[in-house]
């Protein structure tokens, strides 16, 4: 039955089954719930999935139509009686009411103030003559508008600001300021809103009837009031703390007024409108991709964690040997640590059975890097596997290690310490290098299992290879990775000639290391060159050439491309280099292929070391050269296995660990 991959994490990790399994239709409802929950989400939490309504807002473009109506009732101060004041400059209104009409005198200004071309106020100012026993004891106001809106949608009507004002006692005069707003009963449609209610014919003031009685019923105003309210959309006038003016005028002579100023402002509206069907489809997509993007996430995490914990029944067929190129192998190392270790195992049974008690490792740990810790309880287990004695001790502040370092080093019944990197990383000590190398000086060469003290490390970059030089009775520690990597060259073919003395067994061979760490890439760049090899020194910044016990530093690179040709007394190097992305991921691209062949004196490198502490960093299988030997000591694959497997006569070692933990044993 066809296979397909159900499940993949990064170029490591996938997961095939079969159409009919269980783990293919956990995907598809996986896949499905992400899609669908969206929706109950929005439906549990808004109501609604798709969206109904919108708003905006729009500042409406208002005209005053030059129509007032002023309605004051008066008292008499001699008969009591009350009587109406009809004020107006609807001519067809006043003739209606000859005898309670008076005449006024009437004031517009409209303001412009941002000058956009629609007003943003109004102001009205009536003075309305009183005869001498008349007292006002309420006033009512109307002034008609033209309203419009264009923007979103469209609407045409005719609206009113109407106020009120009444007082037990006389006024002489009423001052209001306020906002005409929109009052909506139902949404606007996005298309014209114009309709026989809201359009020009069907006036608020019919005055054309031909029945004068209909006439002076609609100059009423709370016949116009009632057919305004009657509207699903109006435009109300929002009064502002009005003012009431009582008494009367008290200046001898002047004529008896009853004063009204009145000021309307356009504000910006909010206009609650019916979404459109591009607005719905827009709303709800933005809506569902934020939920979608969560829950696929989510929902990741749990697949990756079945299908990584294997909690679904495996239905693997039987894999079949991967098929390399001619000559291509993949090296396990494990074996070739299991001499040292038998080693270890038969000198401890020599003490024990001498009544000696077994060698006591002392490992520091200062941080809480998981693969610090990790490492500290694997050498715990390979120290119990082979009867070595291992203490951790946990140092909970990093300024107390070197103390513990000291107290360590002058413990007769301590034979080894290894120290858990990193503590302090780069941060510089009083000394001037790192407080990491620092700490590695301070361990004493007695107990330093590690190699990476000055003592030692200052004779492997001298050549020296004994600490008891010149009786040469006690050989020098190496730094295990470092020296894990030379004994795993030594026990493949054609990377050590044998019959050569020692010191020159790597004559005429070109190795490249992609990494210049004191912990890796320096020693075993010092290690290869005392063997007669030339040794390529490959950093973020710099490359140097290791020949014959010289250094030689390749120079003039930048940043996007550099060829540079350095002149020996053998023949001429071509070294390209290509450098990319940021300094933390530190090579993305590095060589093409050092030193380039230019010449049939050009030798190609024979063995790549690399170790590059990032997983973003890949080295491009087209510049693997036929025959090559190539070894990653980085904790990430820094090449493409099944690429450079198809190479002819390639020679891969994936990962060095279980030798450099067998050395650590065997100082």
């Amino acid at each position: 039955m066809k296979r397909i991959v159900v499940f993949q994490e990064h170029l490591t990790r996938r997961y095939s089954a079969p159409r009919l399994s269980l783990a293919y239709l956990f995907v598809i409802l996986f896949n499905a719930a992400a899609l669908i929950i969206p929706f109950f989400f929005f439906n549990g939490t808004h109501g609604d999935f798709w969206i109904q309504y919108g708003t905006y807002r729009e500042r409406p473009e208002v005209a005053f139509q030059y129509k007032v109506i002023v309605v004051l009732e008066s008292t008499s101060l001699t008969s009591n009686l009350t009587k109406e004041i009809f004020v107006s400059n609807i001519d067809s209104l006043n003739v209606l009411r000859p005898e309670t009409y008076r005449l006024a005198s009437i004031q517009f200004q409209e303001d412009d103030i941002d000058r956009d071309g629609k007003f943003d106020s109004f102001t009205l100012e009536s003075d309305v003559p009183l005869y001498p026993d008349e007292q006002i004891q309420s006033m009512q106001a109307l002034l008609f508008f033209k309203y419009r809106l264009q923007k979103r949608v469209k609407l045409d009507m005719e609206s009113i600001a109407y106020t009120s004002a009444e007082s037990v006692l006389p006024m002489s005069g009423f001052d209001s300021k306020g906002s005409l707003m929109l009052r909506q009963s139902n949404p606007l449609g996005v298309r014209d809103y114009t309709s026989t209610l809201y359009a020009e014919e069907t006036p608020l003031i019919d005055t054309i009837d031909s029945l004068a009685t209909n006439r002076i019923k609609a100059s009423n105003v709370n016949h116009v009031l009632e057919k305004y309210r009657a509207r699903s959309v109006v435009a109300d006038y929002v009064e502002h703390y009005p003012i009431k003016l009582l008494g009367r005028s008290s200046v001898p002579g002047e004529a008896e007024m009853f004063h009204l100023k009145m000021k309307v402002d356009i504000p910006e509206q909010e206009i609650l409108y019916i979404a459109t069907l591009m607005e719905v489809l827009q709303d709800g997509w933005i809506k569902y991709l934020s939920v979608v993007v969560v829950c696929f996430f989510l929902l990741n995490r749990i697949k990756s964690m079945v299908f990584g914990c294997q909690l679904l029944p495996k239905d693997t067929p039987p894999s079949s040997p991967p098929s390399f190129a001619p000559g291509a192998k993949k090296i396990d190392s494990t074996s070739i640590a299991a001499p040292f270790r038998e080693e270890v195992r038969n000198q401890v049974q020599k003490l024990a059975s001498a009544g000696i008690d077994a060698p006591l490792l002392v490992g520091l740990l200062a941080n809480n890097d998981p693969a610090a810790r990790q490492y500290a309880e694997w050498t715990g287990r390979a120290c119990r596997a082979d009867g070595i004695r291992y203490e951790l001790r946990t140092i909970e502040d990093p300024i107390d290690v070197e103390s513990a370092l000291r107290d360590a080093n002058d413990d007769p019944r301590v034979h080894g310490i290894i120290v858990y990197y990193p503590i302090f990383g780069q941060v510089e000590s009083f000394s001037g290098e790192s407080q990491d190398d620092y700490l590695r000086d301070t361990v004493s060469y007695k107990c330093d299992v590690e190699g990476l003290c000055h003592d030692y490390r200052s004779n492997l970059y001298r050549n020296i290879r004994h600490v008891d030089f010149p009786r040469n009775t006690k050989k020098c520690v190496l730094p295990c990775t470092a020296l894990s990597v030379v004994k795993i060259l030594d026990s493949l073919p054609s990377c050590f000639n044998k019959s050569k003395p020692i010191g020159r067994q790597m004559e005429g061979k070109t190795v490249t290391i992609i990494n210049r760490s004191e912990i890796v890439g320096r020693p075993l760049a010092a290690m290869l060159a005392n063997d007669g090899a030339d040794v390529y020194s490959i950093d973020i910044d710099s490359i140097y050439l290791f020949r014959g016990g010289k250094l030689h530093k390749c120079k003039g690179e930048t940043p996007e491309s550099c060829v540079r040709k350095v002149r020996d007394k053998y023949c001429w190097y071509d070294v390209k280099v290509v450098l990319r992305g940021p300094r933390s991921s530190l090579l993305q691209s590095l060589f093409a292929f050092i030193p380039c062949k230019t010449s049939d004196q050009s030798p190609q490198s024979n063995v790549v070391v690399t170790g590059v502490p990032t997983k973003n960093y890949r080295l491009p299988s087209e510049w693997i050269q036929p025959h090559t030997t190539i070894v990653n000591v980085a904790s990430f694959k820094n090449v493409n296995e099944d690429e450079i497997l198809q190479i002819e006569g390639v020679q891969y070692v994936p990962m060095v660990g279980k030798v450099t933990g067998g050395f650590y044993l065997h100082y």
